[in-house]
Order: C-alpha cells, then sequence, then structure tokens
C-alpha cells in the first residue's frame, strides 16, 4: 500500500485487519511525505478487510475489502467457507495497489 500525506501536518495512520486477525499496524506519515507499508495476505489466501484511520481524527476512515489476484488457483474467502472447501481458479493477475491521499 502507498500512502502520501498531502498535508502541512504529520499523521499517525492504523491499518486495522478487520476479520484475518493479523496485528495493527501504526506509523507515522510526516508531513508531505511518501510511504508504503506491505500486508502480510498468506495465511489468509490473499484475501483483505482493512480499515485505514488516523488518530486523532474520529471522521475519517476508509475500508478495503477484496482478494489480490497472483495467476495461481485460489481459495475462497475463508470466512466464507464455514467449512466448506471450495477452490476457484484464477486464469489472471493482477496486484492489489491502494493509493491513500491524507
Amino acid at each position: 500500500m502507498s500512502f502520501k500525506n498531502l498535508s502541512n501536518e504529520n499523521h499517525v495512520v492504523d491499518i486495522i485487519d478487520n476479520l484475518y486477525k493479523n496485528e495493527k499496524q501504526s506509523f507515522v506519515l510526516n508531513k508531505m511525505d511518501t510511504k508504503e507499508r506491505i500486508l502480510d495476505l498468506k495465511n489468509n489466501f490473499n484475501w483483505y478487510d482493512i480499515s485505514l484511520k488516523i488518530k486523532g481524527n474520529n471522521s475519517f476512515e476508509k475500508r478495503y475489502a477484496g482478494r489480490v489476484e497472483t495467476g495461481e488457483h485460489s481459495k475462497s474467502d475463508p470466512f466464507m467457507e464455514r467449512g466448506v472447501r471450495l477452490i476457484s481458479v484464477v486464469n489472471y493477475k493482477a496486484t492489489l495497489s491502494l493509493k491513500v491521499f491524507l
């Protein structure tokens, strides 16, 4: 994920996993700075459900959910399975690219 702070203030950004129990990531994004963060999605078969929050700004929250396509055989969302294994085949390649401007 790529973050760019277009404001004249430093911000603390929280990346919160809403479903898959990965630890919250927090980092400082200095004014007019750009940073990248990697999400480890291997344990949830490249599925993600995250929220981005800015500390001190309770009105800001962006939520993203989906799956990163790799071109490999894939599995259904682990939280949709509920005991039933479903496997789908993906024949194309894509990547997760989120650009967040603050």
